[in-house]
Order: C-alpha cells, then sequence, then structure tokens
C-alpha cells in the first residue's frame, strides 16, 4: 500500500512539474550574466528535432516566429555551447528567424574571427554555416571577414571560404584570392577560387556598366 502511493505521489509531483513547464515563458530581453544555460527549454528543443517529433517540430517554428526576442538565446548558444550540430541547429533558428540579420552578423564576427583558426572536426562546420550566413545575409564588408577561410588546414573549409567569397565579395578580397590561388595546392581549392574571381569580376563589370549607363543617361 506505501509503495502505491508513493508511486501515485511521484506521478502527482511529475504532472505538476509539466503543467509549469508548459506555462513559462521565456522573456524577450536578456538579463545581464545570462546565458545559453539559463535557457534550458531553448536549449533542447531545437536539438529535439533529430527526431521526427511533432511537438519538437511544433516547438522549433514557435522559436521562429518569435523572431527577435528569440535571437539573445539563440546568438548564446552558438557562441558558448560546447555542441557544435547544436549551435548550428541555433544558427538555423537565426537564419529563419525575423529581424535585423546585420545585428545577428555583429555579434557573431568576433566570435568567427576568433575560433576559425582553431575550429576542428565538427566545429569546422560550424564555421562555415556563419560563413555562408555572412554570404547570405551580410554586405561585401562582411565578405572581408571570410578571407581567413582560405589559410584553414581544411581544405573543404578553403573551398566554401572561396564560394562565398565569390557569392558576397567585392574587389577588396581579388587580389587575397589570387595570392591563395597561387599558393594552394589543392585542385578542388584552386578551381573554387577561380570561379570566385570570375564571379567577383563579372559582377563588378554589371555594376560598372550600370554606373556608365546612368551617367550617360542623366542630364
Amino acid at each position: 500500500m506505501f509503495n502505491e502511493s508513493k508511486t501515485a505521489l511521484w506521478f502527482v509531483l511529475l504532472a505538476a512539474v509539466l503543467m509549469v513547464a508548459d506555462t513559462l515563458s521565456v522573456s524577450a530581453e536578456t538579463p545581464p550574466g545570462m546565458t545559453y544555460r539559463n535557457y534550458p527549454e531553448w536549449y533542447i528543443l531545437p536539438k529535439d528535432l533529430d527526431f521526427e517529433d511533432e511537438n519538437a517540430i511544433a516547438a522549433f517554428q514557435q522559436l521562429i516566429d518569435e523572431g527577435e526576442a528569440a535571437h539573445p538565446a539563440m546568438l548564446a548558444i552558438v557562441k558558448e555551447c560546447e555542441d557544435p550540430m547544436l549551435a548550428m541547429r541555433a544558427l538555423s533558428v537565426l537564419r529563419r528567424s525575423s529581424g535585423d540579420k546585420r545585428r545577428v552578423i555583429a555579434e557573431l564576427k568576433p566570435f568567427f574571427a576568433e575560433r576559425l583558426p582553431c575550429a576542428k572536426d565538427d566545429e569546422e562546420w560550424l564555421m562555415t554555416a556563419l560563413a555562408r550566413f555572412f554570404a547570405d545575409f551580410g554586405t561585401e564588408e562582411d565578405a572581408v571577414a571570410l578571407l581567413p577561410m582560405l589559410s584553414h588546414s581544411n581544405w573543404r573549409v578553403r573551398t566554401l571560404g572561396a564560394r562565398y567569397l565569390g557569392q558576397r565579395g567585392d574587389r577588396r578580397v581579388i587580389e587575397a584570392l589570387e595570392e591563395a590561388q597561387s599558393c594552394d595546392s589543392d585542385s578542388t581549392v584552386v578551381e573554387e577560387i577561380g570561379k570566385a574571381i570570375s564571379a567577383i569580376e563579372s559582377r563588378q563589370a554589371g555594376q560598372n556598366s550600370e554606373t556608365e549607363a546612368s551617367a550617360v543617361t542623366t542630364p
């Protein structure tokens, strides 16, 4: 009888905890000193997307719908979490959510510059995911931050660095690309750098043509 009562009590306590957790809301403000560990529900739910769980997927979508309210917690995960794959999930929230992407890039560029030289294994893929984020949502100035990727020890990182520089870079990065192309011994990297240089030069030529045409038609 005692064991049955004890078991029933545990069920009651568990139900109470779940009810309280279900009613908790995450503040849009980030109090001083907060880190990703202060956001347990934000930390766990994106990781659950490894499984085809409708509740987990709905929770992930809710984070995206929160927009900038979700940014502080997601930025904290990207910069502080020791699991690079979880950090990439947080970055995917930032990618898909609404809000100022330029502010996100400004927050992440110092982290990228610090961690890229020593990035290994899974963290290398976090760095390339950050680079793609900069290329997709940043400016030509932000693309300059990607140049150190060209000297990374992993040829895949160098290849993707060249690709993203070709996507967003301007004439300021061509010299560095040409130098990297002359020094790199990997044919795949050299080919990607060549494509990047061609893309930038083509884009620059198009912009020059538009400027000249505008000058001609201006009274």
